[in-house]
């Protein structure tokens, strides 16, 4: 199964320009982070910095001791087949690998439950035994 990547792309203002930065997330990292969190950690490497808001606006923040201010100004979700199409435009050059994970996985293990009989698993799934010829 291909793992799944969430593109963020973030818009810059400093001064009177503005610009673009792209960074791939996981999508279950992606999914559980605000975009405050997404900058934090685009720039800070620490998703936990609280940031300042610029003028109580929505979802844009000051950076760089309140030099530029920076918002998400758009989420793409990609596979590896698009990266990998992105890359060769230039556009990203890394994605991150399993050990970069911001929310690490605690188990891959899936619980089955257990059943003493073959009858209480067969009634638990309402399956009947007997089969027509």
């Amino acid at each position: 199964m291909s793992k799944k990547y969430t593109l963020v792309e973030f818009t810059i203002q400093d001064r009177e320009e503005d610009y673009q930065k792209r960074f791939p997330f996981f999508t279950s990292d992606f999914q559980k982070m605000t975009d405050e969190q997404l900058i934090a950690y685009f720039f800070t490497n620490n998703k936990d910095e609280k940031l300042d808001l610029f003028e109580e606006t929505q979802n844009v923040y000051w950076i760089d001791n309140m030099e530029r201010t920076v918002y998400v100004s758009r989420t793409i979700p990609i596979n590896m087949t698009e990266f990998k199409l992105l890359q060769k435009l230039g556009i990203l050059n890394f994605l991150p690998h399993d050990n970069e994970m911001i929310y690490k996985k605690v188990s891959n293990i899936v619980q089955l439950r257990t059943f003493k009989t073959k009858q209480q698993l067969l009634k638990k799934y309402k399956f009947n035994e007997e089969r027509e010829p």
